[in-house]
């Protein structure tokens, strides 16, 4: 489960437990496993505040990106990127490369 997912699980436990975890920008600011809509990604972004952020890009097929639409709304906030990173799995890369 993504950092965000459980966040999610976790502001549903009370109003106070809520307030807190949707109140609190650090706890929006890392990017990870973005496999949702834009507009989901962009909620994440409005919850973040203005801190930093911190982005793991997923690398799944022949070096694109999964998901392309979902990662517009954080790449129009380049200046607030405070780390990326890149990851790929070999089993997710095509083996037909010819």
């Amino acid at each position: 489960m993504a950092r965000q997912e459980c966040l999610c699980v976790v502001s549903h436990v009370c109003q106070a437990w809520r307030d807190l975890i949707l109140g609190n920008p650090l706890l929006w600011q890392t990017f990870s496993n973005i496999n949702h809509s834009p507009e989901w990604t962009r909620e994440q972004l409005r919850r973040s505040g203005s801190v930093p952020l911190d982005i793991d890009i997923p690398i799944c097929y022949l070096g694109l990106v999964s998901h392309e639409p979902s990662w517009e709304p954080i790449l129009s906030q380049l200046t607030r990127i405070r780390s990326m990173k890149i990851s790929w799995s070999p089993e997710l890369v095509s083996h037909d490369l010819s």
